[in-house]
């Protein structure tokens, strides 16, 4: 059990790097093409926040994959399904900055 703890804990962990980079170029990519009026600071303090609650959202798969290990003993896990849950994750999340770029860039033209 011990071991499958540990490959999950791998596999999410080196995962978590390439969530991060997909979301910072999807996030840099989203505020120069949408050129957004926030302020330095805004922009800085918002990053923050949006990657403290991803990188949250992120360890739902290792909490997930950690308690089916620890309630099956290790004859369970989600190997089979990481990387699908990884690329659905990522992908969603990435989404969703776009998504909540666009908004902010669109909220002074529904303003009036």
């Amino acid at each position: 059990m011990e071991i499958d703890l540990l490959n999950s804990y791998n596999y999410w962990s080196k995962k978590r790097i390439y969530f991060n980079a997909v979301l910072v170029v999807v996030g840099v990519g989203s505020l120069l093409f949408f050129n957004l009026y926030m302020s330095f600071t805004e922009i800085v303090f918002g990053s923050f926040l949006w990657g403290l609650v991803a990188n949250g959202l992120f360890s739902f798969g290792y909490v997930l994959e950690s308690y089916i290990i620890t309630k099956t003993n290790g004859n369970r896990n989600l190997k089979e399904s990481r990387d699908f849950l990884f690329v659905i994750g990522t992908t969603s999340y990435a989404i969703a900055s776009i998504a909540y770029v666009f908004f902010i860039a669109m909220l002074p033209l529904m303003q009036g």
